[in-house]
This record gives C-alpha cells, sequence and structure tokens, in this order.
C-alpha cells in the first residue's frame, strides 16, 4: 500500500491537472490492494480509497470496476454508506455463467449473452422490442428510461469488450486451427497448466519456479488456463512474432481485468516470459516442437522472436479482420488522443498497418491537426439503430435454405472463398440476433482511413452488403409529415432505375409491393431491384403505412425509422467536374439546374451503343454485347473509372456482373434475358469482356477530358516528387553501404505524399516497397524499418485517394452541420429521417459549394512544392542540341574531386544546396534556357515542362540538377459552382 501511495504522489507531484481517468484507475487499484489484503490491514486502506475519492470528487458509480473487484467495492460503500447503484446493474449483466472452463467465451455464447441480459426497466421486464417500448413513452420519461438503459448497456458493454478479443476459440469455425486439431490446443493448454500446478506444489528451485510461486495467488484471480489459451493464441496468429510484442498485446488481452494495472511492467514481463517458455516446452505436433524461439539482431539491438512450427502452417485459419468486433450498445467514447476513443476500452483513429504512417499521425495529433476528425467521428458515432426484426426474420429464414438465395452462398461449397464468405454471412446472421432479438439500440464505432474516409469496426453495420444493410434502421422514429412518403416511394423507384413518375411507378406496383410484403419468400418481385434486400425493407415500411392509414389514421402521423437514401451522381466525377470547373461534365452529373435528372450511366451506355454498333461488321462479340447492354453493365466501370480502374478491373467488373445475372436467373427465377442469351452469358470469358470494358472506359474519357487532365496532373506531379533528391536520402544511403551505382536511373524517396484536405484533414499517403518476409507459407511485413517509396503504386494511387478524400471532406462537413438531425453515410450515400430528406438535400448543396469555393487544386500545388522545397531532379539535356552548353558544364566538373558519375553528382548538388543561383552551373542553366527532359520511367522522357509532352530517348542526353518544379493546375472552365445550389437532382 506505501508503494501505491508513493506512486500516486509522485504522479501528482508531476502534473497540475490530474486525468480524471488515471485517478479511476488509481482507485481500482486500491480496490484491488484491499481485496488481497488481510482484515487488519483494511482500514487504511479504506481511509485512503475515501481520501482519493473525495479529493478528485470521483463518483464511485463511475468506475468501471471489474467483476472480481464488486465484493471489495460494496464493503468499502456498505461500511461508509456511500450509495451504490452500479453493483446492481453488474449484477443483472454479468457475463461469468457464459465464460468457457478456461475462462474465456465462445463467439455463440458472446451472441447469447448480448441478447440474453436484456435491460428490465425499473426492475420490471419489457415484453415489447425496446426500440417499441421507447417510442411510446414520453418526452420526459424516454430521458429518464434512455439514462437508465445506457448506464445498464455501458456495464453489458465493458463486459463485451473485456472478452471480445479474447474470446475462447476452440469451437468450429471460430478458432485460428481448424476443427480437427482444436483438441490439440486443448492438451496444450492441459499439459502446460499440469507443468505449473505441479511446480506450485513444490519448493521453488530456479528464477521460473520462483516466478511462479511470486504469482500464485494471481493464477486464482485470473485463471491459469485463460491466460495460457491467451497466449497460445497470439503466438499462433502471429508468427514470427517479438517477445515485446507479445507482451504489449497480452497488456491489452486479458480477461476480467486488465491483470498488467495490478503488477509492475516488469513483473508483468517475467510472467509472461516463464509462461510462454512452459508453452513452449509443453507444446508439441507430430512429436515436434509446435514452437521454437531465435534470437534476431535489428536496429542495433537483439530481439527474441518466437517462431511457429511449419507443420502448422496448414492449420491455420485466417480470421476476418472485422469478426472480433461488434456492434456497441452504448454511445462510442469520445475521441482524445489516436488511441483512446470509440470502443470504451479504447481503438485505433486510423486504421493502418503502416507504423511510419502511424507516427506521422501521432506527431499530427499532438499539434492539434487531428481535432476537427475527433469531432466529425464523434458526431457520426452517437447515431443510434436498431435491427429490422421483419428483414431480420427474412435473413433467417433464408439462411436455412440449403442451395443459398441471392448473395447467401449455399450451406455446403466446394469452393473455398464461397465456404469463407458462407461463415461470414452465418457470424453476421449471430449478430444481428444477438442485437435484433429485443429491439436493442446500438451503436457503431468507426475508424478513418489515411484518407478520412470512415468505417465501420464491426461487419454488422450498414457498410456491409445490401442483405445487412438491409437490417438496419433508426432507433429514432419521426413522423413522415408532409414529404415523407413520397421519399420512401422516390427510394423504391430508384431501386427499380426507372424514370418514370413516382406516383405513377408506385400505383403502377402497389399489387407487387404489398404481395412482397406479405409473402417475401414465394413472391419475389423485391428481387428484381437493384439492392433487392432493401427494396424488401421499403415494402415492408409501405405495408405499415398502408396499415396505419387504414385503421384511420393520418399518413402524416405515422412514425417512420427507415433510413432514406440520398445518392451522389457519379460523386467521384461530380468532384472531378467541381474541381475543372467543366460545364458539360457539370451538367452530366447534375451539378447544374435541369428539368430532368441527368442519368451519366444512360449518357455513356448511349455512346457505347453508338460505338458497338460502328463495330457490327464481322464482329458477333459486338453484336452480342449490344443485345445485353444496360445501365447496369455500365454502371461499375463508370463509378471506379474516377478511382483509378484498370482496364482489366473494370473488364472484371463487367464479367463479374454477367455471373450475377446468370446466377440470379438460376436461383431466384430473376428472369431478365431469355434462356439463350443466358446460355451465352455463361460462356463469356475474361478476354472477351476486356473488349467491351475498353469501348466504355474511352468513351469516359470522351464525356469527362477535363477530370481526366486533373489526374494526369496529379499523376506527374507524384512522379515528380518521388523521383526528386534531396542530400538527406544520400547521406542516409551512403551511411547504409548501400549500392549507389544506379540511383540517378532508379531514385529513391523516403518520403510520403500528403496533401491537407479543406476540412484540414491530412492525408498521408504511404505505399513504400517493403519485402515481403516468406516463413512456412505465410508472409509478414516489417514497416518498423525504414523503406523507400513505391512509385508505381503511389502513381496510380494519388488520384482516386485524392477524390476520396474530397468526398470525406464533404460527408464531415455535412455530418457537422445538420445537428440534432438523425444522420448517417456511407461515403458519398446519405441517410436521414423521410421527412429530413429536402433539408439533407439543401445541406448537402450548400456544403459541396462551400467545399469547393476554395481553389483546392492550387492549395494542393503549394503544399507539394512545400513538401519539395529542399529537393532536386535530376533531368537532361542534348548534348548534341546545347553544345557549348555541354562543352562549359563539362570543363566545371573536371574540377571536381570526386570521381565517379554518382558521387560527383552528390558533390555537384551539395554545391548547389550551399550556393543556389550563384553557382556556375545555374548561372549556365539561366544563359542558355535549354530544352530539359525527365526520365520518367526505362522508354520514356517527358519534357519538364508544365505541357509535359513525352519522346521516346535523349540523344547525348547530360545531367543536371535543377530544383523540383511542380506542374501548374490544369486550365479551368466556367462552371460558376454556385448553380449547384439550384440543382434539384445533385443528389437523389
Amino acid at each position: 500500500m506505501n508503494l501505491l501511495r508513493s506512486k500516486f504522489e509522485e504522479y501528482e507531484n508531476l502534473t497540475n491537472e490530474p486525468d480524471i481517468e488515471i485517478i479511476k484507475l488509481f482507485l481500482i487499484s486500491i480496490l484491488h490492494t484491499y481485496s488481497i489484503s488481510s482484515t487488519i490491514f483494511r482500514t487504511p486502506i479504506i481511509e485512503y480509497f475515501i481520501y482519493v475519492k473525495n479529493k478528485y470528487d470521483i463518483d464511485v458509480n463511475e468506475l468501471s470496476v471489474p467483476e472480481n473487484l464488486n465484493e471489495a467495492l460494496r464493503e468499502i460503500c456498505f461500511k461508509r454508506k456511500i450509495p451504490l447503484q452500479q453493483l446492481k446493474i453488474k449484477d443483472q449483466v454479468s457475463i461469468d455463467s457464459y465464460l468457457t472452463e478456461y475462462g474465456g467465451i465462445t463467439f455463440d455464447n458472446l451472441c447469447k449473452y448480448i441478447s440474453d441480459s436484456k435491460f428490465r426497466y425499473k426492475g420490471q421486464d419489457i415484453a415489447k422490442p425496446i426500440f417499441e417500448y421507447y417510442d411510446e413513452l414520453s418526452e420526459t420519461k424516454k430521458e429518464e428510461f434512455m439514462k437508465d438503459y445506457l448506464e445498464f448497456n455501458k456495464m453489458k458493454q465493458l463486459n463485451v469488450e473485456n472478452y471480445q478479443n479474447s474470446r475462447l476459440s476452440v469451437e468450429p469455425n471460430l478458432y485460428s486451427m481448424k476443427s480437427k486439431n482444436q483438441n490439440l490446443v486443448r492438451y496444450w493448454i492441459d499439459e502446460s497448466s499440469r507443468y505449473i500446478e505441479n511446480k506450485l506444489t513444490a519448493d521453488p528451485i530456479n528464477d521460473e519456479d520462483r516466478i511462479l510461486h511470486y504469482f500464485a495467488s494471481y493464477f486464482e484471480t485470473f485463471h491459469l488456463k485463460s491466460i495460457l489459451n491467451l497466449i497460445i493464441n497470439e503466438l499462433l496468429t502471429s508468427n514470427g512474432i517479438k517477445f515485446t510484442i507479445l507482451r504489449n498485446k497480452l497488456t491489452y488481452s486479458l480477461p476480467k481485468n486488465k491483470m498488467s494495472s495490478y503488477i509492475t511492467p516488469e513483473s508483468f514481463a517475467k510472467l509472461i516470459w516463464s509462461l510462454t517458455n512452459i508453452i513452449i516446452s509443453n507444446s508439441k505436433i507430430d512429436a515436434f516442437d509446435a514452437f521454437s524461439k531465435e534470437v534476431k539482431h535489428e536496429n542495433n539491438k537483439d530481439h527474441l522472436i518466437i517462431n511457429l512450427n511449419p507443420i502448422l502452417s496448414d492449420l491455420i485459419i485466417d480470421n476476418n479482420s472485422n469478426g472480433n468486433h461488434l456492434p456497441m450498445v452504448c454511445p462510442p467514447k469520445k475521441w482524445t488522443t489516436p488511441t483512446n476513443g470509440g470502443y470504451l476500452s479504447g481503438s485505433p483513429l486510423i486504421s493502418s498497418f503502416d507504423s511510419l504512417q502511424k507516427q506521422i499521425y501521432s506527431k499530427l495529433a499532438i499539434s492539434g491537426d487531428l481535432d476537427n476528425a475527433y469531432n466529425f467521428i464523434d458526431n457520426i458515432g452517437k447515431i443510434p439503430w436498431v435491427i429490422d426484426q421483419e428483414m431480420l426474420y427474412v435473413f433467417n429464414e433464408l439462411i436455412k435454405l440449403p442451395n443459398g438465395f441471392l448473395e447467401i452462398p449455399p450451406i455446403k461449397n466446394e469452393s473455398f472463398e464461397l465456404s469463407q464468405y458462407r461463415s461470414q454471412v452465418e457470424i453476421v446472421n449471430k449478430m444481428a440476433n444477438a442485437f435484433g432479438k429485443n429491439g436493442d439500440i446500438l451503436f457503431h464505432c468507426y475508424v478513418f482511413d489515411f484518407r478520412g474516409r470512415v468505417y465501420t469496426k464491426s461487419c454488422l453495420s450498414h457498410y456491409g452488403s445490401d442483405l445487412t444493410r438491409s437490417l438496419f434502421k433508426f432507433w429514432k422514429s419521426e413522423k413522415l409529415g408532409n414529404d415523407g412518403f413520397y421519399w420512401i416511394k422516390y427510394q423504391l423507384r430508384s431501386a427499380f432505375g426507372s424514370t418514370i413518375d413516382v406516383r405513377q411507378f408506385y400505383n403502377e406496383n402497389i399489387e407487387n409491393i404489398l404481395n412482397s410484403a406479405g409473402d417475401p419468400m414465394n413472391f419475389k418481385w423485391w428481387i428484381k431491384g437493384d439492392d433487392p434486400f432493401s427494396t424488401l425493407s421499403v415494402c415492408f415500411e409501405i405495408r405499415k403505412i398502408l396499415n396505419w392509414v387504414n385503421e384511420g389514421n393520418r399518413i402524416e402521423e405515422f412514425k417512420s425509422r427507415l433510413p432514406i437514401h440520398q445518392d451522389g451522381s457519379c460523386n467521384g466525377l461530380q468532384h472531378y467536374a467541381a474541381l475543372a470547373r467543366d460545364c458539360a461534365g457539370g451538367k452530366a452529373v447534375n451539378l447544374t439546374p435541369s428539368e430532368t435528372k441527368q442519368d451519366v450511366y444512360i449518357e455513356v451506355q448511349q455512346l457505347v451503343k453508338k460505338k458497338l454498333e460502328a463495330n457490327f461488321e464481322n464482329n458477333e462479340l459486338a453484336k452480342f454485347f449490344h443485345s445485353i447492354l444496360s445501365r447496369k453493365l455500365v454502371k461499375r466501370p463508370v463509378m471506379t473509372t474516377v478511382y483509378g480502374v484498370t482496364l482489366r478491373g473494370a473488364a472484371i467488373h463487367i464479367f463479374d456482373e454477367i455471373k450475377e445475372i446468370v446466377q440470379n436467373h438460376e436461383n431466384s427465377n430473376k428472369e431478365d434475358y431469355n434462356q439463350e442469351t443466358i446460355s451465352r452469358m455463361k460462356k463469356i470469358t475474361l478476354s472477351q469482356t476486356s473488349y467491351l470494358a475498353m469501348i466504355i472506359l474511352s468513351s469516359i474519357e470522351e464525356l469527362f477530358f477535363n477530370a481526366k487532365q486533373i489526374e494526369h496532373w496529379l499523376v506527374m506531379n507524384v512522379n515528380r516528387m518521388l523521383t526528386s533528391f534531396n542530400l538527406k536520402t544520400f547521406q542516409y544511403l551512403t551511411d547504409k553501404d548501400e549500392d549507389i551505382s544506379t540511383i540517378l536511373d532508379s531514385p529513391k524517396s523516403y518520403s510520403p505524399i500528403i496533401w491537407t484536405t479543406p476540412i484540414q484533414f491530412p492525408v498521408v499517403q504511404i505505399y513504400r516497397n517493403i519485402p515481403k518476409r516468406s516463413y512456412t507459407g505465410h508472409y509478414f511485413d516489417y514497416t518498423h524499418k525504414l523503406y523507400p517509396m513505391d512509385k508505381r503504386k503511389n502513381m496510380n494511387g494519388v488520384a482516386p485517394n485524392f477524390i476520396h478524400s474530397l468526398d470525406a471532406a464533404h460527408l464531415s462537413l455535412t455530418c457537422n452541420e445538420v445537428g440534432k438531425m438523425t444522420f448517417s453515410a456511407i461515403h458519398d450515400c446519405y441517410w436521414t429521417h423521410a421527412n429530413k430528406v429536402e433539408e439533407m438535400s439543401r445541406v448537402l448543396r450548400e456544403k459541396f459549394v462551400e467545399l469547393h469555393s476554395i481553389d483546392i487544386l492550387e492549395q494542393t500545388k503549394l503544399e507539394f512544392e512545400n513538401q519539395m522545397k529542399d529537393n532536386y531532379q535530376f533531368v537532361y539535356f542534348s548534348k548534341f542540341e546545347y553544345p557549348e552548353l555541354y562543352r562549359r558544364i563539362k570543363m566545371i566538373r573536371k574540377r571536381y574531386p570526386e570521381k565517379g558519375k554518382v558521387q560527383s553528382m552528390i558533390y555537384e548538388l551539395n554545391e548547389i544546396v550551399n550556393l543556389g543561383p550563384d553557382h556556375d552551373i545555374n548561372k549556365l542553366l539561366q544563359e542558355f534556357q535549354p530544352k530539359l527532359y525527365h526520365k520518367v520511367n526505362s522508354s520514356k522522357y517527358y519534357e519538364y515542362n508544365d505541357r509535359g509532352e513525352s519522346i521516346e530517348s535523349v540523344k547525348g542526353r547530360t545531367g543536371v540538377w535543377m530544383p523540383v518544379q511542380i506542374i501548374d493546375v490544369p486550365p479551368k472552365g466556367q462552371l460558376d459552382i454556385n448553380q449547384v445550389l439550384r440543382s434539384k437532382y445533385f443528389f437523389s
């Protein structure tokens, strides 16, 4: 206790404003000390607990107390007459009965725990779905209800988080080993446990024994087999793991408690080291060691590495990265740092596997550059959801079908990919039932990617497939009002790609709508929609509205929680048209007012149709594609062209779309084509779809020439940046004794490409040439080392990433503006209640105009120039075109003390950096103004000016240094961006 007190006083002396969360953790540590102390020592511990609590005005009901310390807290509060509401809740949400013998939990039991632990309001059961019960309360009662409900759910969420990342995965399909080998893991745990128990019954004779004896009491509290299981799980799923990383991972994944909170880091490391050694000694497969140790020297340090036996490589199953993450039952924790927010136990703000990227974002956070990001992700994360119970019923029925249905694969699959996807669908189904059974509230934990786009951590979210999206409705319901029902009908019409009047479409299909809602398993009109399950969800909503009206109620009073979507008209092209101020492109994607909605996909389809017709003669393939050409076939290549789709990528999109048409025709009788055409579709090949892809992409280039100019501008500037040089790079390579003989022709850059979006989100694009280390069939990268940038990936990625960063900025601006409106989005698809569609549409237009009212490209150019201020390009002129310039430069270089081309050029660069314009060669270049060329790849040179015209070679090339010149922004058109404010169909 004295040590604990001194550490706390030391902490208080180090800071003027102690972190309340740290104070709470310290109080929990005092509780732990109390729980393991003899009765005679407990009184001073109680006194100190009360002293700290009162000094910092801590409400004990807000402490996230582990279950094994509940009794300690209860005793202290009872003795000091402190009201304790929290433990009553904790008793209701206890997870102990769902745990395995090892103290872990299976995925099925975790889902069962979520559904079984239903909230009881004021001690009474709620007989109906909770969201319905909440709807019927008065506004005053709603506030009171939500306070109790979310307090209950917070305790539940803490239990879920303690186990979801460390659940015992020995059940079929849930462990990282194939089911036939799961007994092997049990055997390792039992053998290691038996070894330790034998050691504890004997006197200690070595350091390992003494460590085990020292921690003997901990094994009773923290369940030895659970700890062993976690270590084995990490070893199996992290081949070649450093011991330091293993120790750090286990710090955050131990069940029930953060065990390391109660012992020093040094003691914890010794414990994990001893247990890991014991596991290695007691884990065998086919008489061989399952794990082995080796020491590697890296960065002037020795690192202990634990490797997996190659025999195990075929037994490992890769788990889905989101498989361990569930939605939340309480609002996410507000973000304060890149690792503190979202899940109550914390999660990374930026989804990245690159350590350099993480380091850069950590530094940006310290300087406040992520504050806007925190605000945005907090706002979008606080939106509550429910699972649609009608759609969940349909999901539960369809998943039973042996042959599958639409996107649900058959129960038995010969294909490994289909089998894996089937497993993922089943996981989503179990999660959906866990949250949907009681009509519980749920929230999403979001993370950013490096472009500023947000994603949910869980695979059960509206970011999923059509089936998964259709399960989600808003927790809060709102009256339809005057226009709400129109927008619901509009959404249904849009699902069929129809262009006829909304009311006409509705009136012509009302019987289909009601039949689909009444018997979706047999009446399958709904599957003809582009997103069939979302279409069915709208049918269900319309039926409920009509039933409401038939009961004598006003349609405007119906309370709906169905999300209504507003999609951009190919949003990437909208951003390109706005950047270029392109009148023709802007009109095609509804940036300008129009009496009718422009459909860019149909416009491209018409161009493709004409080109196919022009190729009819002696071309059966052109005739066939002409016969099946549709808006849907063209849509994906058009959508993805702004995101850098290649010819092969577009061909794959078309090939997949044709396969889906065939599959839907066979599995669900979706008869859009005759049998002869379907038979021909079955025989189509990827090389054949490449023909159509080529025509589609050329048509897009015709229609959006200015977009391609901006894309080219971004790509060529990135090429210049990543082929530039600075003295630091040369010094680094020289210190590493690397071969730099070819460096002038094959430059290396170690700096990422960075730009800042209009909302001040820093985009850090890092694609590095990191070698993949192969070990027993598994690949691991080493991102903590310094590796050069991958020029090809960076050039291919910059244009799509730039546009993605702009649609992310638009979403952020919109989200922060809508205030109390229920609002969500999937990138460029915006969701709100039916009665708020027009308000959201107004905000979308205003924020798009605000976004593009600044000159984004000029701002980016300035940022690129700032990044390159100390960099130089190695460019060439022809000595045959400028013989006098060549002669005089040659004379200057003869004076250099360095020999060899590369070393003399490094020497020259050093002089140029120091002297600048006064260097003799710079003076000559200023005098002669030669035509300079930049080598882009092995076969092309580009003129080093803004036109960037290419030639195949430079005869008699002579290299010189030039400061990096960022290419000027392409000329803009005359589009008035403010016209977006009057464009009815901008988002629709």
